[in-house]
Parts: C-alpha cells; structure tokens; sequence
C-alpha cells in the first residue's frame, strides 16, 4: 500500500472521519467525509501526535476568518507543535 494511503487511513481512523480516497494531480489531497486535506497536513498530523481534532479546529478558523494560516504555524501559535 502507498505510504501516503497509509497515513490518509491512519489519519481517517484517529479523526474518526471516512476514508474517501486521494485526489489532485499528485495524489496530495485527502477526501476525509467532507474534507479536502492536503497529505502533508496530514503527515503532520500523524508524525506529530496531535490531539483529535486539532487539525479540524484549524480548517474552521480558515474558513470562518477567511485568512490562511499553515497547520504548522497554527500548531506553533497554540503551543501544539516544538520548533
């Protein structure tokens, strides 16, 4: 199995969200219930051990400020992720 499925089913199961599948011209966007992910976000994710949920809680504050923020940087802000 392709290590980035790999990771976009683990990422699936911890976020208890449905595996959907890959898209995008390099296979770099996961398809999670209604959410379009970019793997390395998810790499992250996974090789950093954040909380449940904490990816999902970003995704919302990009959409409801209308300003992007990488995951990292957001990870960084709230203390989540060493530098």
């Amino acid at each position: 199995m392709d290590s980035k499925i790999k990771y976009a089913k683990a990422f699936c199961d911890k976020q208890e969200l449905v595996y959907q599948g890959l898209t995008g011209w390099k296979k770099d966007i996961v398809i999670a219930s209604d959410y379009h992910i970019n793997i390395m976000d998810v790499i992250t994710d996974i090789n950093t051990n954040q909380p449940k949920g904490i990816i999902i809680d970003w995704m919302e504050v990009i959409l409801s400020n209308h300003k992007y923020i990488s995951y990292q940087d957001y990870l960084k802000l709230n203390k989540l992720l060493l530098t």
